[in-house]
Protein backbone atom coordinates (compact mmCIF):
# COMPACT_ATOMS: atom_id res chain seq x y z
CA UNK A 1 0.00 0.00 0.00
CA UNK A 2 1.24 3.77 -1.32
CA UNK A 3 1.16 6.81 1.20
CA UNK A 4 3.43 5.28 4.18
CA UNK A 5 0.38 3.80 6.49
CA UNK A 6 -0.22 0.67 7.19
CA UNK A 7 -4.18 -0.45 6.50
CA UNK A 8 -6.06 -2.76 8.89
CA UNK A 9 -7.77 -3.32 5.96
CA UNK A 10 -7.15 -3.08 2.01
CA UNK A 11 -10.82 -2.65 1.33
CA UNK A 12 -13.83 -0.85 3.20
CA UNK A 13 -17.13 -1.21 2.13
CA UNK A 14 -19.62 1.06 2.85
CA UNK A 15 -23.05 1.51 3.14
CA UNK A 16 -24.49 4.81 2.18
CA UNK A 17 -27.45 6.26 3.38
CA UNK A 18 -26.90 6.74 7.10
CA UNK A 19 -23.94 4.73 7.59
CA UNK A 20 -21.36 7.59 5.68
CA UNK A 21 -24.29 9.97 4.75
CA UNK A 22 -26.78 11.63 6.87
CA UNK A 23 -29.81 11.09 4.49
CA UNK A 24 -33.53 10.53 6.39
CA UNK A 25 -32.65 13.87 8.33
CA UNK A 26 -31.75 15.96 5.75
CA UNK A 27 -33.15 14.32 2.32
CA UNK A 28 -35.17 11.33 2.93
CA UNK A 29 -37.70 12.74 5.60
CA UNK A 30 -38.24 16.35 3.39
CA UNK A 31 -38.40 14.31 0.26
CA UNK A 32 -41.34 12.49 1.21
CA UNK A 33 -43.27 15.10 2.84
CA UNK A 34 -42.85 17.03 -0.44
CA UNK A 35 -43.59 14.01 -2.85
CA UNK A 36 -46.71 13.16 -0.71
CA UNK A 37 -47.83 16.91 -1.00
CA UNK A 38 -47.28 16.79 -4.60
CA UNK A 39 -49.43 14.19 -5.22
CA UNK A 40 -52.29 15.01 -2.89
CA UNK A 41 -51.29 12.76 0.00
CA UNK A 42 -51.24 13.60 3.74
CA UNK A 43 -47.98 13.19 4.84
CA UNK A 44 -48.82 11.40 8.13
CA UNK A 45 -45.77 10.42 9.58
CA UNK A 46 -43.47 12.19 11.75
CA UNK A 47 -39.42 11.74 11.28
CA UNK A 48 -39.30 8.86 14.01
CA UNK A 49 -42.24 6.88 12.44
CA UNK A 50 -40.48 7.67 8.53
CA UNK A 51 -37.52 6.19 10.14
CA UNK A 52 -39.21 3.02 11.69
CA UNK A 53 -41.36 2.28 8.32
CA UNK A 54 -38.24 2.80 6.21
CA UNK A 55 -35.99 0.17 8.07
CA UNK A 56 -39.19 -2.03 7.58
CA UNK A 57 -39.31 -0.93 3.94
CA UNK A 58 -41.07 2.09 2.96
CA UNK A 59 -42.56 -0.42 -0.57
CA UNK A 60 -44.44 -2.27 2.15
CA UNK A 61 -46.05 1.21 3.77
CA UNK A 62 -46.71 2.69 0.83
CA UNK A 63 -48.67 -0.45 -0.78
CA UNK A 64 -49.53 -2.92 1.84
CA UNK A 65 -50.62 -0.25 4.58
CA UNK A 66 -51.66 2.68 2.49
CA UNK A 67 -53.13 0.66 -0.38
CA UNK A 68 -51.48 3.03 -3.36
CA UNK A 69 -52.04 1.92 -6.64
CA UNK A 70 -48.80 1.66 -9.17
CA UNK A 71 -50.23 5.57 -10.76
CA UNK A 72 -49.62 6.80 -7.28
CA UNK A 73 -46.48 4.97 -6.80
CA UNK A 74 -44.47 6.01 -9.64
CA UNK A 75 -45.99 9.67 -9.35
CA UNK A 76 -44.40 9.61 -5.36
CA UNK A 77 -41.45 7.68 -6.93
CA UNK A 78 -40.70 10.58 -9.26
CA UNK A 79 -41.34 13.74 -6.99
CA UNK A 80 -39.27 11.85 -4.33
CA UNK A 81 -36.24 11.76 -6.83
CA UNK A 82 -36.93 14.98 -7.97
CA UNK A 83 -35.88 16.44 -4.58
CA UNK A 84 -32.79 14.21 -4.35
CA UNK A 85 -31.77 15.70 -7.76
CA UNK A 86 -31.16 18.98 -6.45
CA UNK A 87 -29.95 17.89 -2.46
CA UNK A 88 -26.81 16.78 -1.83
CA UNK A 89 -26.19 14.83 1.53
CA UNK A 90 -23.72 15.59 4.24
CA UNK A 91 -21.72 13.31 5.35
CA UNK A 92 -21.40 12.73 9.42
CA UNK A 93 -18.67 14.34 10.78
CA UNK A 94 -15.33 12.13 10.82
CA UNK A 95 -16.88 10.44 7.86
CA UNK A 96 -14.86 12.37 5.42
CA UNK A 97 -11.33 11.61 7.44
CA UNK A 98 -11.71 8.45 7.19
CA UNK A 99 -12.12 7.99 4.08
CA UNK A 100 -9.74 10.31 2.65
CA UNK A 101 -7.14 8.38 5.18
CA UNK A 102 -7.91 5.31 3.45
CA UNK A 103 -7.56 6.12 0.19
CA UNK A 104 -3.85 8.10 0.32
CA UNK A 105 -2.87 5.12 1.96
CA UNK A 106 -4.06 3.09 -1.27
CA UNK A 107 -7.24 1.33 0.07
CA UNK A 108 -9.80 0.36 -2.26
CA UNK A 109 -13.17 2.14 -1.07
CA UNK A 110 -16.60 0.42 -2.57
CA UNK A 111 -20.26 1.47 -1.78
CA UNK A 112 -22.79 -1.21 -1.25
CA UNK A 113 -26.59 0.89 -0.92
CA UNK A 114 -29.72 0.77 -2.24
CA UNK A 115 -29.33 4.35 -3.11
CA UNK A 116 -28.99 5.47 -7.22
CA UNK A 117 -25.23 5.27 -8.09
CA UNK A 118 -25.53 8.38 -9.50
CA UNK A 119 -26.55 10.40 -6.24
CA UNK A 120 -24.15 7.94 -4.49
CA UNK A 121 -21.26 9.80 -6.73
CA UNK A 122 -22.44 13.55 -6.36
CA UNK A 123 -22.75 12.97 -2.12
CA UNK A 124 -18.85 11.74 -3.02
CA UNK A 125 -17.73 15.12 -5.26
CA UNK A 126 -20.11 17.59 -2.96
CA UNK A 127 -18.28 16.31 0.28
CA UNK A 128 -14.14 17.23 -1.37
CA UNK A 129 -13.99 13.38 -2.04
CA UNK A 130 -12.73 11.25 -4.65
CA UNK A 131 -15.95 8.83 -6.18
CA UNK A 132 -15.56 5.50 -4.71
CA UNK A 133 -13.88 2.85 -6.69
CA UNK A 134 -16.73 0.96 -6.91
CA UNK A 135 -20.48 0.74 -6.26
CA UNK A 136 -23.71 -1.52 -5.83
CA UNK A 137 -26.58 0.48 -5.83
CA UNK A 138 -30.20 0.95 -6.90
CA UNK A 139 -29.56 -0.37 -10.21
CA UNK A 140 -28.14 -3.53 -9.23
CA UNK A 141 -30.53 -6.58 -9.85
CA UNK A 142 -32.47 -6.68 -7.17
CA UNK A 143 -31.80 -10.22 -6.29
CA UNK A 144 -28.22 -9.35 -6.25
CA UNK A 145 -28.89 -6.46 -3.48
CA UNK A 146 -28.14 -6.67 0.08
CA UNK A 147 -27.90 -9.57 2.18
CA UNK A 148 -27.25 -11.37 -0.88
CA UNK A 149 -23.45 -11.85 -1.46
CA UNK A 150 -22.68 -11.41 -4.75
CA UNK A 151 -21.32 -7.29 -4.31
CA UNK A 152 -18.87 -8.84 -1.70
CA UNK A 153 -17.92 -12.12 -4.33
CA UNK A 154 -17.54 -9.68 -7.02
CA UNK A 155 -15.22 -7.13 -4.99
CA UNK A 156 -13.22 -10.09 -3.78
CA UNK A 157 -12.42 -11.38 -6.94
CA UNK A 158 -12.13 -8.17 -8.87
CA UNK A 159 -8.90 -7.20 -6.35
CA UNK A 160 -8.15 -10.73 -6.02
CA UNK A 161 -8.63 -10.29 -1.86
CA UNK A 162 -9.58 -12.37 1.07
CA UNK A 163 -12.60 -12.36 3.30
CA UNK A 164 -10.01 -11.54 5.70
CA UNK A 165 -8.97 -8.04 3.81
CA UNK A 166 -12.20 -6.36 4.23
CA UNK A 167 -14.46 -4.82 6.19
CA UNK A 168 -18.14 -3.84 5.82
CA UNK A 169 -19.69 -0.82 7.73
CA UNK A 170 -23.97 -0.54 7.46
CA UNK A 171 -26.64 0.87 9.70
CA UNK A 172 -28.79 -2.27 8.77
CA UNK A 173 -28.65 -5.88 9.21
CA UNK A 174 -28.97 -7.31 5.75
CA UNK A 175 -25.56 -5.39 5.15
CA UNK A 176 -24.08 -7.52 8.41
CA UNK A 177 -25.51 -10.82 6.93
CA UNK A 178 -24.30 -10.33 3.46
CA UNK A 179 -20.81 -9.95 5.01
CA UNK A 180 -21.46 -12.75 7.63
CA UNK A 181 -22.08 -14.79 4.76
CA UNK A 182 -18.56 -14.19 3.03
CA UNK A 183 -16.99 -14.33 5.93
CA UNK A 184 -16.18 -11.09 5.90
CA UNK A 185 -15.74 -8.59 9.15
CA UNK A 186 -18.49 -6.10 9.99
CA UNK A 187 -19.63 -3.26 11.77
CA UNK A 188 -22.73 -1.90 12.79
CA UNK A 189 -22.80 1.68 12.73
CA UNK A 190 -24.85 3.46 15.25
CA UNK A 191 -24.36 6.68 14.74
CA UNK A 192 -27.44 7.61 12.36
CA UNK A 193 -29.82 5.59 14.21
CA UNK A 194 -32.38 8.09 15.47
CA UNK A 195 -35.30 6.27 16.74
CA UNK A 196 -33.90 4.39 20.20
CA UNK A 197 -36.29 0.83 19.67
CA UNK A 198 -33.78 0.65 16.06
CA UNK A 199 -30.65 1.19 17.84
CA UNK A 200 -31.87 -0.92 20.49
CA UNK A 201 -32.76 -4.35 18.29
CA UNK A 202 -29.61 -3.40 15.98
CA UNK A 203 -27.51 -3.69 19.05
CA UNK A 204 -28.73 -6.45 20.35
CA UNK A 205 -28.98 -8.85 17.24
CA UNK A 206 -24.96 -7.48 15.87
CA UNK A 207 -23.86 -11.04 16.34
CA UNK A 208 -20.39 -11.24 15.62
CA UNK A 209 -20.74 -7.75 14.17
CA UNK A 210 -19.32 -5.08 16.16
CA UNK A 211 -21.42 -2.19 17.03
CA UNK A 212 -20.26 1.33 16.68
CA UNK A 213 -21.89 4.02 18.41
CA UNK A 214 -19.86 6.92 17.12
CA UNK A 215 -17.62 7.70 14.13
CA UNK A 216 -14.94 7.92 16.26
CA UNK A 217 -15.38 4.97 17.32
CA UNK A 218 -14.88 3.55 13.63
CA UNK A 219 -11.65 5.60 13.40
CA UNK A 220 -10.54 3.61 16.22
CA UNK A 221 -10.80 0.33 15.67
CA UNK A 222 -9.62 1.11 11.95
CA UNK A 223 -6.57 2.43 13.73
CA UNK A 224 -5.50 -0.83 16.07
CA UNK A 225 -3.70 -3.47 15.68
CA UNK A 226 -5.48 -6.11 13.28
CA UNK A 227 -6.08 -9.82 15.33
CA UNK A 228 -4.95 -12.22 12.74
CA UNK A 229 -6.66 -15.19 14.07
CA UNK A 230 -10.39 -13.97 12.07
Amino acid sequence: MKGGLKLKYKCLVLDHDNTTAATTPDIQYPAYVKSFQSCGLEPKLTEDAFIREEYKGLRHYLKIELRLDKDVLKRLEKAFYAYFEIHPARFYKGMEQIIRRHRTAGGYLCVVSQSPEKYIRRDYRENGLFEPDIIFGLELDEKKHKPSSYPLEAIMEHYTLEPKELLVVDDKLNGIEMARACGVQAALAGWGLAAPEIFNTLRENAGEALFLERVEELEHFLSEEKDESF
